[in-house]
């Protein structure tokens, strides 16, 4: 048999209050902490949208055994912002790569077919960055080599968002050639499932761990209950029926909601009563109110969300929005809410979620 590296296998992100009960025995515990108890890594993608603050970093080392691996995404202001600040164009020459600094290791994500052909690989294996292998609706799930590490991403094949995506036995199978071609042609393999919506990436990750026969006593118990509590949510739903009332306009609105934030979330939105939200202005351009003491203000423009509730921190990393935002959507009128939430739904990955400046 041929040799195998390391698998380390997670999630990308791990603070999801919908994951209480499906992951978390509890909603009180540190959640990196219990986390880092039955996986060896995670991804961090809220370092993609704002730098983090130290003391949140801090947090992390705190939290987690010091073999844990963190895989951090480079922040928008340096992938997107500011490549026209490198000199010449990027397109000729690439240079970006050769100012990484070098003691990091890199692994680079496409999203675009255009990018896979062979000078792709021979310029990420010159500078020995990784070619991130994806299960992604663009993209094929070609396995390329190009690093002394591999990184592989299961984002799923939903629908605005990807990620809103239960894998079947069948399909993560079918990966399972794939992950041992990987395995036996380099020393450590990284692997994060970013179908973070109702936990499925916890249950997803668990079972591709037991079909590999890499599953530990502590991952057998997190995998029994994540399974557990998915049967069951599956058979009594949340329910948001009784707050679709009032036309197509308004049911739209809910059920797209129901996937950016969580049904759990949006159930919660409605807890809020009226008289504590505060519109100051609500059209398809700017949203600006207040929610009991708390603030928003959403631009359509620059795609950006600025908040300061103490579950905003949170959602941040989580990429889902909060129950006030949810509660001012459901506030203003129908059809300028519907166009703020067919924007957000449709490409959530571009929006910017932030903290009011100090």
């Amino acid at each position: 048999m041929a040799n195998t590296g390391r698998f380390l296998l997670g999630t990308s992100g791990w603070s999801y209050a919908e994951w209480v009960a499906v992951f978390y025995p509890t909603s009180t515990e540190s959640k990196l902490g219990f986390y880092s108890k039955i996986f060896p890594t995670v991804e961090i993608d809220s370092t993609f949208y704002a730098f983090p603050k130290e003391g949140m970093v801090l947090g992390w080392d705190r939290y987690s055994p010091r073999n844990f691996v963190f895989n951090a995404k480079l922040p928008q202001t340096i992938t997107h912002e500011r490549l026209e600040a490198l000199g010449k164009p990027i397109e000729d020459e690439l240079e970006f790569l050769s100012l990484l600094p070098h003691s990091f290791k890199y692994a680079i994500e496409f999203r675009h077919k255009s990018w896979l052909r062979d000078e792709t690989w021979k310029i990420l294996s010159k500078y020995n960055v990784a070619y991130t292998i994806v299960d992604e609706p663009l993209l094929p799930p070609e396995v390329h080599v190009t690093a002394d590490f591999a990184y592989i991403r299961w984002h799923g094949r939903g629908q605005r968002p990807w990620y809103d995506y239960h894998y079947t036995e069948k399909e993560l199978a079918d990966w399972l050639p794939k992950v041992k071609e990987v395995e036996g042609s380099i020393r450590t393999t990284y692997g994060y499932f970013n179908n973070h919506f109702h936990g499925y990436a916890v249950e997803n990750a668990l079972s591709i761990l037991r079909m590999l026969d890499k599953l530990t006593p502590a991952q057998e118990v997190a995998l029994k209950r994540a399974r557990t509590h998915l049967k069951q949510a599956k058979e009594k739903p949340v329910g948001l029926g009784e707050f679709t009332r009032g036309g197509e306009d308004r049911a739209k609105i809910v059920d797209l909601l129901g996937e950016v934030m969580g049904e759990t979330r949006l159930a919660r939105s409605f807890t809020i009563p009226d008289e504590d939200v505060k519109i100051k202005e609500a059209n398809l351009k700017t949203i600006d109110a207040r929610i009991r003491d708390y603030t928003l203000k959403m631009d359509m423009a620059s795609k950006t969300i600025v908040h300061d509730c103490g579950d905003w921190e949170r959602a941040i990393e989580t990429r889902q929005l909060c129950k006030h935002i949810g509660k001012v959507l459901l506030t203003i009128p129908e059809q300028v809410a519907l166009g703020w939430v067919l924007a957000i739904h449709e490409n959530l990955d571009t929006w910017k979620f932030q903290q009011p400046k100090k």
